[in-house]
């Protein structure tokens, strides 16, 4: 079983036919260029560049710059460095990545990002006695939380950290309230070794993800993010991904709506469709404009040259290859390259 496949069968409760679709997904960082304002990714901190890496493995990185700490949420300072893509946007979704450390300090996801001072996070550190977190906690506990108007509320911790110098997997998910944070110590793990779970019942909307970094990084010490997928909550299994789906409880592919309220005819308890009601319902309903593509299933996807995604059944959610330690000694030895010219 891929670790993607996995992925799906962990969350997937016995009872149901809960899927994820793979909607955003990039692999596309190029060697020595600057990733803060550019294809579609954005950041707080506008000290960090945020800088990309590819070695033609098939695996590419974009890393953090600094290695600063201090500010506060949405002062732009330290605190802020975040770097997330416009074209992350689902409500009913999860961000997944590779992960990579020298330093020990925070890294980690952030997801619904509405601006500088309100987004859900979740981070981790390499669990050092030294090691800063951008919260009021022990900085060996991993952190779930949400950031509202500049102030930070953590919702769930637990007593885990990143392995430092491996090529790790985090997950940040949010579906009907419930936010979930996950970490594979071994991007090529079946199952997490920790999943934080909370419940938000005054979620934030919809918004874009990315990743996160505070005090963790710089030439020294890279803090670098990999391959990464935005994946679409599908409840009932139908094809159809919540965010458009008009009855996330019961699969309904036709997406019949007989009375035209908007709750499809699978899941409508009042449906009630007599003499003059129905209309402007017409073929298709439900779908079509501003619907989500369905995409392509993570665990068939396959990343080719260009961050391009095509079918490659078997394929995990990183191209299909084995990571190995050159790779990342490569980008360890880039990263000093950069620092010593």
């Amino acid at each position: 079983m891929t670790p993607a496949l996995a992925l799906l069968t962990a969350l997937s409760a016995p009872a149901q036919a809960q899927d994820l679709i793979e909607g955003f997904a990039w692999n596309d960082f190029e060697y020595e260029e600057l990733y803060n304002g550019r294809d579609g990714w954005d950041g707080g901190y506008n000290d960090d560049d945020w800088w990309g890496y590819d070695d033609g493995s098939g695996y590419t990185w974009v890393f953090s710059t600094t290695d600063e700490g201090g500010g506060d949420w949405g002062d732009g300072g330290p605190k802020d460095n975040w770097l997330v893509h416009e074209d992350v946007e689902a409500e009913d979704g999860m961000i997944t990545a590779l992960v990579y450390s020298e330093d020990d300090d925070a890294m980690g996801l952030v997801y619904h990002f509405q601006d500088a001072e309100n987004y859900y996070i979740f981070t981790m550190t390499g669990g050092g006695r030294g090691a800063d977190s951008p919260f009021d906690v022990d900085t060996q506990l991993a952190v779930l939380a949400k950031i509202e108007n500049g102030r930070a509320e953590v919702l769930e911790t637990a007593s885990v950290y990143y392995e430092m110098h491996e090529a790790g997997r985090m997950a940040l998910s949010f579906n009907d309230g419930e936010i979930m944070g996950l970490y594979w110590s071994d991007f090529e793990n079946e199952e997490p070794d920790e999943v934080l779970v909370a419940v938000d019942t005054d979620p934030l909307p919809a918004g874009q993800g990315g990743f996160y970094s505070y005090n963790n990084g710089g030439w020294d010490d890279i803090s670098a993010f990999g391959a990464t997928v935005e994946l679409w909550w599908d409840d009932d299994g139908d094809g159809i991904v919540d965010d458009s789906d008009n009855c996330e409880s019961v699969a309904n592919t036709d997406q019949e709506d007989l009375d035209g309220d908007g709750i499809g005819s699978a899941c409508d308890d009042d449906e009630n469709v007599g003499e003059g009601e129905g209309e402007g319902e017409g073929e298709g309903e439900g779908e079509g404009e501003g619907e989500l593509d369905t995409g392509t299933p993570l665990y068939e996807a396959n990343f080719e040259e260009g961050g391009k995604v095509s079918g490659c059944g078997g394929c995990d959610a990183t191209g299909g290859a084995a990571m190995g330690s050159m790779l990342l000694a490569g980008l360890a030895a880039f990263a000093r390259r950069r620092r010593d010219d």
